[in-house]
């Protein structure tokens, strides 16, 4: 489930309290984006409202939690050149050797001053909606034997994952075996059934060739799994 929350308070200008807390499952290193509200958008030829947007502001890590609140800390990074650029300084033409550096974004809306923060300075506002940045977690990788009514199961079957927030009907998942008797195979450059989606780590998942059950395994993100599947 993501977490969302709103802007409780701008400490300065990298850091901003968030109204949610370690009570809510706000931890430490999670990612948040501050996000403005675009409302009452309407259509230019006939006047009616046509709905709303959101779109990020800024980017966020948490560096501190409390039960029902939490410190984030801006931590998105640009390049800016310090240094010259290729000017006339008389004759013939020079070139002034460019310096980049790298910066990390701050709340304000005016880069170029720095210290204490005021919220009028700043391009968040506190009781703006801020939403946890969720990473779509690493798939899950699945090979092995399969065998259909003690036979090995012939090229052309069809073997696939389900369980709750799993993609189906996607490439990887399911697959259709190519050599009788297995799916997928063990050498990295070949294919095999790959579990993905939003997926609680450790769920149980269920393994079925040509629609009939065949096992079950845990899920785990960023694993490889040898499993033989066998429909009785």
């Amino acid at each position: 489930m993501t977490i969302e929350g709103k802007v409780a308070a701008i400490l300065n200008e990298r850091e901003l309290v968030i109204n949610k807390g370690s009570a809510d499952g706000v931890v430490e290193d999670m990612a948040f984006e501050v996000l403005e509200s675009i409302s009452d958008i309407q259509d230019p030829d006939t006047g009616e409202n046509i709905g709303s947007l959101e779109r990020p502001k800024i980017k966020i890590k948490i560096v501190e939690t409390q039960p029902k609140m939490s410190v984030g800390r801006t931590y998105e990074t640009y390049q800016i050149n310090v240094g010259g650029k290729m000017k006339f300084t008389g004759w013939p033409l020079a070139l002034i050797p460019e310096k980049w550096v790298t910066k990390v974004k701050t709340l304000r809306t005016d880069e170029a001053t720095f210290g204490e923060l005021e919220e009028a300075g700043s391009i968040v506002r506190v009781g703006d909606k801020v939403r946890q940045i969720v990473q779509p977690p690493i798939p899950h990788a699945f090979h092995g034997k399969v065998r259909l009514h003690d036979s090995p199961a012939p090229i052309g079957t069809r073997v696939e994952a389900r369980s709750e927030g799993v993609r189906n009907d996607i490439k990887g998942n399911p697959v259709v075996t190519t050599k009788a008797g297995q799916y997928g195979g063990a050498d990295p450059m070949e294919e095999k059934l790959i579990v993905q989606g939003n997926i609680a780590e450790g769920a149980m998942l269920t393994f079925y060739v040509n629609g009939l059950f065949a096992g079950q395994s845990e899920w785990h993100s960023g694993e490889v799994t040898k499993l033989d599947l066998f429909v009785t």
